[in-house]
């Protein structure tokens, strides 16, 4: 508006909507995707020739640049990540969607459609059943859920009831486990979610609404073609009462009877978030600022002396004071001694502009 309107005069040579743009977006998205757990090296997908992926959730084909109040958005286009997935692996492996739940089928949000109809009169047991199916031939399971933009879940206007997954996708993602050795969950969401089922997966990736290129990002990452570099911006606790919400007062509030509002007291004070957490000794299932990336480099981590760590500026792939960047350019590096209790993401310095195979020391 403000280039399009006498609100700026000068002549404006910049462009909008162009490919330069998506591509910002793409590797946006990926940059902030985080890797929570890769046990046995299931990430990235290492599908064999002609082999077969099978993804299961709603969240792998809804739309989710619209809805939420004010992220609602209009877009030229969005990639979901059964198109990103489709895109990667383009005649070379088979990859297929299965329902496995039905959420949210509204098709307007905020009096922006979303072109899509996903209404399924389907059970649950049904959709469970043909997910199930599908997964025993298949060489990776992705499972695609997590929240959405509707009420009561990443939204504003009402608050979230819990911190669990909602349309019983935990039982879509127990029912995977016990017939997949290669189960992959990525939670879409904006907030915590507990993961009470984490020890059935094989891996689980944060995916956050990416946007338009969200798809492609996604896939990016989960192929190995980008190295996960996001941190968790909050802490993941077990269960919603570990939390510092104690009280009626705290929520949902009170009402007098003479006042036209609810008062909610913030009795924790600063401590909510992490600090609560880690101030009550609270034990979580990912804390804040956690992201596991080792796997996905050439080199493993080096164990390093208190005075090596502070005397190497760029930590990660095993570099040493003559060491050069491999194969992967560093997306992340530590700015003070790696072994300390991080309480910023700020102790965290993105490293995007290191080349490959230039020296990764002494540089800031």
């Amino acid at each position: 508006t403000i280039f399009r309107t006498s609100m700026r005069p000068e002549p404006n040579y910049g462009r909008f909507v162009c490919p330069e743009h998506y591509q910002a977006a793409r590797e946006i998205s990926a940059a902030g995707v985080v890797l929570l757990k890769n046990e046995n090296n299931t990430l990235p997908l290492n599908v064999p020739e002609g082999g077969k992926i099978l993804l299961v959730g709603e969240n792998a084909v809804k739309k989710m640049v619209v809805g939420g109040g004010s992220s609602n958005l209009k877009t030229a286009y969005e990639v979901n990540p059964l198109e990103g997935i489709q895109n990667a692996f383009a005649g070379k492996a088979e990859v297929v969607w299965a329902r496995g739940y039905v959420g949210d089928t509204t098709t307007s949000f905020d009096n922006v459609d979303t072109g899509q109809d996903l209404t399924d009169d389907r059970s649950p047991e049904v959709l469970i059943a043909e997910a199930v199916d599908l997964a025993k031939n298949a060489d990776y399971v992705v499972f695609v859920g997590g929240l959405n933009k509707s009420g009561y879940q990443d939204c504003e206007g009402t608050d979230r009831l819990d911190t669990y997954l909602p349309y019983n996708q935990q039982d879509v993602i127990e029912a995977l486990a016990a017939v997949s050795d290669k189960l992959v969950v990525v939670n879409i969401s904006g907030s915590p979610v507990s993961m009470p089922w984490a020890d059935k997966a094989d891996a689980i990736v944060q995916g956050w609404y990416g946007g338009t290129e969200s798809g492609n990002a996604l896939a990016d990452v989960l192929t190995g073609k980008v190295n996960p570099s996001g941190r968790l911006p909050f802490s993941v606790p077990f269960k919603y009462e570990d939390g510092p919400i104690k009280t009626e007062a705290q929520y949902p509030g009170i009402k007098a009877e003479d006042d036209e509002f609810w008062q909610t007291h913030y009795s924790e004070g600063v401590y909510v978030g992490y600090r609560w957490y880690s101030s009550n000794k609270i034990k979580v299932q990912f804390p804040f600022g956690h992201g596991e990336k080792s796997v996905f480099l050439v080199e493993r981590f080096m164990r390093l002396t208190v005075e090596e760590a502070m005397s190497i500026r760029w930590h990660m792939g095993g570099f040493d004071d003559s060491a050069k960047a491999g194969s992967f350019a560093m997306s992340e590096a530590y700015r003070r001694y790696p072994l300390a209790v991080m309480t910023h993401l700020a102790d965290l310095e993105a490293t995007y502009l290191l080349e490959k195979g230039t020296s990764a020391v002494n540089k800031k």
